[in-house]
């Protein structure tokens, strides 16, 4: 099944390179975030993350947002997850619009020796403008597929390579993808609690009116609280 997935997933690396070749409507952005993740027990632990998504050739604060969510490890492969996010995404206007976005991922992840694979699915709605607008009480509903692939080079730094879709669930006229994601980066852990992920970002719209394609540079700090009983133990980082 992941290896279905993953040729799927290499047909859509191909694409987002080739559209990003030829596309018109660029800009140069700069993501950077803050993640706190709080052990409950040894499966169930809550995040927090801070996010600000700098664009216009990292000139704007274009997007900044809160996420929490809560999330629980099933058994050795599965985890799923449920979370809220608070959105300002900034409008052409200069003015900020309001976002309320509420999803669900369920996670499969593999290892094969030093590579580990991970399928994320996520179903996601969002409502924009809520008090302000007349669509503002419409959800808009999405499925976000994204495949990450690492490779552990010991202790310390872990290279990942990741790809992710976004398919329309909610479009009256034609649900479909509308945007494409390919990034590669690495994690590198500083001690148990603390670690840093430098990656790069390439994002595409898809089926829209002058489609804009992000090259992205970002960073995220990583926190991990445990309890003095769960030292020791490996969980995974909050997703920005």
């Amino acid at each position: 099944m992941i290896i279905y997935r993953f040729s799927g997933f290499l047909s859509a690396f191909l694409l987002l390179l080739t559209v990003s070749a030829s596309g018109q409507n660029n800009d140069a952005a700069l993501w950077l975030s803050v993640n706190v993740e709080k052990l409950l027990t040894s499966k169930t632990s809550v995040t927090f993350t801070e996010e600000c998504r700098l664009n216009e050739n990292i000139s704007r604060a274009g997007t900044v947002f809160t996420d929490l969510g809560i999330s629980h490890k099933l058994n050795k492969t599965f985890t799923v997850s449920l979370n809220y996010r608070f959105i300002q995404r900034r409008n052409l206007d200069a003015s900020y619009s309001t976002r309320h976005r509420f999803y669900v991922d369920v996670s499969g992840r593999r290892k094969a020796g030093k590579f580990s694979f991970t399928l994320r699915e996520r179903v996601q709605f969002q409502i924009r403008d809520y008090n302000s607008s007349e669509t503002g009480r419409i959800p808009e509903w999405y499925l976000r597929s994204k495949l990450s692939v690492k490779y552990s080079l010991g202790r310390k730094i872990t290279p990942m390579v990741s790809a992710e879709v976004y398919f329309q669930l909610s479009n009256p006229g034609n649900n479909e993808i509308d945007n494409l994601r390919l990034a590669a980066g690495f994690e590198y852990e500083i001690n148990k609690r603390h670690s840093i992920e430098p990656y790069y970002l390439i994002q595409r719209e898809l089926n829209v009116n002058d489609p804009v394609t992000d090259y992205i540079i970002g960073l995220g700090y990583n926190l991990k609280l445990w309890p003095k009983s769960g030292a020791g133990l490996k969980v995974g980082n909050a997703a920005p």
